[in-house]
């Protein structure tokens, strides 16, 4: 050994160059005694230049008079692996025992530990070798350190800890046990904050998760619940649980952090990405007094990129993600993980023995600071609307954060708002009845190129966080669905969103040019000033953004200027237009109800009839009287209203924007009416439950496709059952019955729409 390091330190003398942090203070007459975290042979060999330098003794000569230490240094650790290594705590070294001896002995023995770092913290480095080769946390192969020899030799730095004197440790009281483990631990605490001070602290929860999670008493009795419900033995569920969470925990890795960083830097900046940040400030207070978890609306793949790269760049800590099992692809799952995914199932209520893994995991992430991240639709929306909030996660998290230490949990709602809809093409293969596809690498090089088309505007907006200090007391739909809430509330609208709602509410989806522009500036000024965030302020700007996409065709017909929808735009648009409708839904309403040629009643009373199924679908807040007392004014003040808060005749410039504002409406209320009306028809025969009437209500839009607005595909058909059974206008018990009021509200829906759509209907 001593004869490899004197032939290590000769080679590396010419090329190293190190720098020296502290410089330890020792007694005269003292043994000196090098204590290093990991055994490496290049350490010691820097170590021992560094000695020479400062002309303390050198760890390679022997402890003198006559003791029993044959050198002066001792590794607090081993390493084992040879490709793959790994360091293993040393119970007791033994050189460390002898240090004890002789100081007990009464021989003044001095420990000075020592951290050797061969680069800086990737996260200050900008060269992107050396951030893959900068240091870490974990034990460093040969193959890599002979690596970080020839790029990182002029960034090595020496790190002296304080000089520990041993006789002030040794108490004959302790016993001799119980003193290596006392200094042990002393010499562990350091070693850390040494390497947290140059590394920040460490990422990682699974080294020190994987144990607490599975010695944890909850999971070990769901353990023996698991083994005696299948006839297995204990140790066959124990190796059940560990592959389980094996397959679920993220592994954090600054370096990989910070490599993926650089990458998606790149990315988007090559797509001429230009991002849009809301409420920022209020996340970074809020951070410091509570445990954040991020809860967004999930809009594509790049909702979770997104987030982690804004975080990353403003300096707040990357969250763990909840991502399903389907995206864990080889080489891609573990750098997924080290960016701080875990995987999940898609569903797990049934699975005692998963539910108690899940939730004690949460429960060391959220009691060791960390934020959280998962999406309430537990999928992509492939409508553009909000989809129900799945409660599975949800309740895990508040049942977690019930765990001490009791720091508050705050749940951010997030919003993105993105210009171009990445999966739209999926998304309407999808909704036309193909089968979801599993992901693959193909996608993600598919969905790269799409990237180098451009991605325009990205916005993201944090709402109002829900800081929750009592977890015990609350139910987790209520909170869910305030979260959905404000998630709406914070819409950031497009360029899209805006043609969208324009042109899919004119008839056969065309439109003069010099009206589309003048609708889609009203409603620029109309969301202004509710509190949305526009990306786009000028409505040329909107539509020359849609051109970009192509989802516009443009034509000339007796001298009139047309605009109209291309192949491309009949699939993109209705999601972008479902994505933005809740902003607009009150006027649009107003606009319905004021146009009916004869009111029986208020318009106020009519509105609020039809408001709780709106806002149990769109997420909307409860209607005010002040509200809607704005919005006519609004309308009224643009020509759309006369005095008596009916509509303008469509000869005026008022009358032809309250009929499209109107018809933005229209779809949703045909399959509110469409579904009501397939209830009513199945009762006649008896109760069905609730696929049968899905699918009864697909097959009967399928022909009413020359009357209705749009067609009724499998999502919308779903989502609108669940609006009208959660407003009680349908009970599930089990099976799918009317609510006697059911037909009131059928009766005003009519009223509303076309009468051709209600003739067919009933035909």
């Amino acid at each position: 050994m001593l004869r490899r390091l004197r032939v290590v330190k000769r080679l590396l003398a010419p090329i190293i160059k190190a720098q020296i942090c502290g410089r330890p203070t020792l007694s005269e007459g003292a043994e000196v005694l090098y204590l290093l975290p990991r055994p490496s042979l290049t350490d010691l060999a820097v170590l021992s230049r560094a000695a020479e330098r400062l002309e303390m003794a050198v760890p390679e000569h022997p402890i003198e008079s006559g003791s029993k230490m044959p050198v002066r240094y001792e590794f607090l650790t081993q390493n084992v692996g040879l490709l793959l290594r790994r360091s293993l705590m040393r119970s007791c070294p033994r050189r460390l025992r002898l240090a004890h001896e002789l100081a007990r002995s009464g021989q003044s023995i001095q420990m000075v530990p020592v951290s050797v770092f061969w680069s800086r913290a990737p996260q200050h480095e900008t060269s992107l070798l050396r951030i893959l080769f900068s240091e870490r946390w974990t034990a460093t192969s040969r193959l890599r350190r002979l690596i970080e020899i020839f790029i990182n030799r002029k960034m090595v730095q020496i790190v002296f800890g304080a000089t520990i004197d041993l006789s002030q440790l040794v108490n004959s009281e302790l016993g001799v046990e119980r003193e290596l483990r006392r200094s042990a631990r002393l010499l562990r605490v350091i070693f850390k904050n040494q390497r947290r001070a140059l590394l920040g602290p460490e990422l990682s929860l699974k080294r020190r998760a994987m144990s607490a999670v599975l010695s944890h008493p909850e999971v070990t009795m769901a353990i023996e619940r698991d083994a005696l419900a299948h006839g297995r033995r204990t140790k066959q569920s124990t190796r059940l649980a560990h592959r389980l969470l094996t397959g679920i925990v993220s592994d954090f890795s600054a370096i990989t952090l910070r490599v993926v960083y650089r990458f998606a830097a790149w990315c988007f900046k090559i797509a001429g990405a230009d991002f849009s940040i809301r409420g920022m400030e209020r996340i970074r207070q809020c951070a410091q007094e509570a445990n954040l978890v991020y809860l967004p609306c999930h809009q594509s793949h790049l909702d979770y990129i997104v987030l982690s790269f804004l975080l990353y760049r403003e300096g707040l800590a990357i969250p763990h993600i909840a991502a399903g099992e389907n995206l864990d692809l080889p080489l891609l799952g573990r750098i997924l993980r080290q960016c701080g995914a875990f995987f999940i199932r898609r569903s797990f209520r049934d699975d005692d023995l998963y539910r108690n893994i899940i939730t004690q995991y949460l429960r060391q992430i959220l009691s060791r600071g960390h934020p959280l991240e998962f999406f309430l639709e537990g999928a992509r929306s492939r409508t553009g609307f909000l989809m129900p909030a799945r409660l599975g996660m949800m309740q895990v998290t508040l049942s977690a954060a019930q765990m001490p230490p009791a720091r508050p949990i705050a749940l951010v709602p997030v919003r993105f708002g993105f210009e171009r809809l990445m999966d739209g093409d999926s998304f309407a293969r999808e909704l036309a009845g193909g089968a979801k596809s599993r992901e693959t690498w193909g996608d993600l090089i598919r969905g790269f190129k799409q990237i180098r088309s451009g991605l325009g505007n990205i916005g993201l907006a944090f709402g109002e966080p829900i800081v929750i200090k009592d977890t015990g007391r609350l139910q987790a739909r209520s909170i869910a669905n305030l979260v959905l809430c404000k998630v709406n509330a914070n819409l950031l609208v497009t360029g899209a969103h805006l043609i969208a709602l324009t042109l899919l509410a004119a008839p056969q989806h065309r439109i003069e040019k010099r009206l589309l522009e003048a609708q889609v500036a009203l409603y620029i000024k109309w969301l202004e000033s509710e509190g949305y965030t526009c990306l786009e302020t000028e409505a040329d700007a909107c539509i020359q953004i849609a051109v970009r996409q192509g989802l516009l065709q443009f034509e000339k017909v007796a001298g009139v200027d047309l605009v109209g929808t291309s192949v491309k735009g009949a699939r993109h648009l209705p999601w972008h237009r479902n994505n933005a409708l809740h902003s607009l839904a009150l006027p649009a309403l107003l606009a319905l109800v004021s146009a009916r040629s004869s009111l029986d009643e208020s318009p106020s009373r009519l509105i609020s009839s039809l408001w709780p199924l709106l806002a149990n679908e769109l997420h909307l807040e409860k209607l005010t009287k002040r509200h809607y007392t704005r919005w006519r004014k609004r309308m009224r003040d643009q020509n759309m209203l006369d005095e008596r808060g009916m509509a303008r005749s469509a000869a005026s410039g008022g009358g032809r924007g309250v009929r499209l504002l109107g018809r933005i409406l229209t779809p949703t209320l045909e399959r509110y009416l469409l579904v009501l009306d397939t209830v009513n028809r199945q009762q006649i025969n008896q109760p069905v439950p609730r696929e049968t009437i899905e699918a009864e209500s697909m097959r009967r839009a399928a022909h009413l496709t020359e009357v209705a607005t749009e067609c009724v595909n499998r999502d919308c058909a779903r989502l609108t059952l669940e609006a009208l059974i959660s407003t009680s206008l349908l009970v599930e018990q089990p099976v799918i019955q009317p609510h006697p009021g059911a037909q009131n509200i059928s009766t005003l829906i009519a009223s509303l729409v076309s009468g051709e759509f209600v003739d067919a209907l009933s035909n």
